[in-house]
């Protein structure tokens, strides 16, 4: 016999019938507590925890059936087993206590040698039931576990997957059209290298990292790379999207639209004002698991997902540029505020591309860019340097600013600058090491018909910066 068999409660209003049962089950190493009625029995189920119930039907008061009935609102039959034993062996008496939710029916008198064995295959089935409950109990304790771990590294969508269906880790990948997203933050380099410490630093980053993939989730993308300042997401994959273009985009609003928080806090706690751009393509691509035996994760890979980070580099701040692709997979519902021809490398044809101020399906949408130029009373004289994938030129050429705004710059300058081509602005020409009197920006267009004088957004500036060009144009307007 067990060390622990059970404990068993027995309802019975004759003291005898109570007495033989609870003297038999006792012996054999059960706890047995008695009630003579069914008030009794239903008082006792809230004061202690039983493994079985041997229940008489016929008894004054509350009868057995009503409180089998009550038992089986808070327990199922699994969790507590309740044997009925009567003289009403009917069939529909059987039937219907069956029906209820009894697990088993005995007839009086009793048959001392078969109650016992009654009672053994219920609590057989009891603790089998109670094992299998604890033992999914344990796997979901461990799930929520792996969850909350790899969740942090890989996305839950790819984490559920894996924990229903353990032969997704195997290597291989399948063609798949996905719409891929590539965000970036502007001039981060610049910010980088100013007055914060590192710790400072990653706050910054971690802020605007969290609130971005939180987005991105919320959308069901897939977040395939952090690579510093920036991230990779796709659509489409590893579930079916049939709408994953319009998600991307969609989502991409959203994570232009949270910038202002992100700058809220940045402000709160003494840190500059960041702008994003993201770029956003749809076509064909392989997805799966890619890497090796030791490390590999759930990745897409092929030409798109470079064009994607090529729309993105053409970005100037809070700008979400999307190509021809995503487009005709959208549709009429996505706000278009521009539209241009680039030439990316290593692509040989050229590339449509579109800016999207919103989304309809969201009735999410950015506010238009507006800016005017102040037209200087005295021009500035700045240096000039090209920002080539994120380094800055050693070589340097002049310029003067001839307008100007909080967001923008009119430079005539003495060598040609194409549109699309990111340069950094020297405010004291001959000092490229105070990085407060430095403006990163793009050029986005010629501001006349030579190629020397053109318009040019800035994409970032340290909030000392910001400083000196507020008095640039306050003093210019006092003039």
């Amino acid at each position: 016999m067990k060390s622990d068999p059970g404990m068993l409660l027995v309802v019975d209003d004759n003291e005898m019938n109570r007495d033989i049962l609870s003297r038999r089950l006792t012996r054999l190493g059960y706890v047995v507590i008695v009630a003579e009625n069914g008030q009794s029995a239903l008082n006792m189920l809230l004061e202690h925890k039983f493994d079985l119930v041997l229940l008489d039907i016929e008894m004054p008061g509350i009868d057995g059936i009503a409180v089998l009935k009550l038992i089986r609102t808070t327990y199922s039959m699994s969790e507590l087993p309740v044997i009925m034993v009567t003289a009403r062996g009917e069939s529909t008496d059987i039937v219907g206590a069956l029906e209820l939710g009894a697990n088993d029916y005995i007839m009086k008198p009793l048959d001392l040698a078969v109650v016992p064995a009654r009672v053994r295959t219920q609590l057989a089935l009891k603790r089998a039931s109670d094992e299998v409950r604890m033992l999914a109990s344990q796997l979901e304790a461990r799930n929520t576990l792996i969850r909350n771990i790899f969740g942090r590294y890989v996305a839950s969508e790819v984490v559920d997957k894996l924990l229903a269906s353990p032969e997704a880790l195997e290597f291989g990948g399948e063609l798949r059209t996905v719409t891929v997203l590539v965000a970036d933050l502007r001039g981060f380099t610049l910010i980088s290298e100013g007055p914060f410490t590192p710790v400072q630093i990653v706050h910054m980053l971690n802020n605007f990292l969290g609130t971005m993939t939180k987005i991105i989730a919320d959308h069901h993308g897939i977040v395939d790379e952090i690579l510093g300042d920036g991230m990779l997401a796709f659509f489409g994959a590893p579930s079916e999207q049939p709408d994953h273009a319009q998600r991307a985009v969609g989502c991409a609003v959203a994570m232009q639209q949270a910038m202002a928080s992100v700058n809220a806090y940045n402000q709160t706690h003494g840190l500059p004002e960041l702008s994003m751009g993201i770029g956003i393509h749809t076509g064909e691509a392989i997805v799966g698991n890619i890497g090796s035996e030791t490390r590999s994760k759930y990745s897409v890979v092929g030409k798109h997902v470079n064009l994607a980070a090529r729309l993105e580099s053409y970005c100037c701040g809070n700008q979400i540029l999307i190509s021809e692709a995503t487009l005709s997979q959208t549709g009429a519902i996505v706000r278009i505020d521009g539209q241009f021809i680039v030439h990316p490398k290593g692509v040989a044809d050229p590339v449509s591309v579109y800016e999207a101020g919103g989304i309809a399906t969201y009735n999410s949408f950015l506010p238009r860019y507006t800016d005017e130029l102040q037209a200087l009373h005295q021009a500035i004289t700045v240096s000039c340097a090209i920002i080539d994938e994120k380094s800055i030129s050693e070589e340097t050429f002049a310029g003067s600013l001839t307008r100007l705004s909080a967001k923008a710059a009119e430079i005539v300058t003495t060598r040609a600058v194409s549109p699309l081509t990111n340069i950094a602005i020297y405010l004291l020409p001959d000092n490229f090491t105070d990085q407060t009197t430095c403006l990163y920006g793009k050029v986005v267009a010629y501001a006349g018909d030579a190629d020397n004088c053109v318009c040019v957004r800035f994409t970032c500036m340290l909030p000392q910066t910001r400083a000196v060009l507020a008095d640039l144009l306050r003093r210019n307007s006092q003039n």
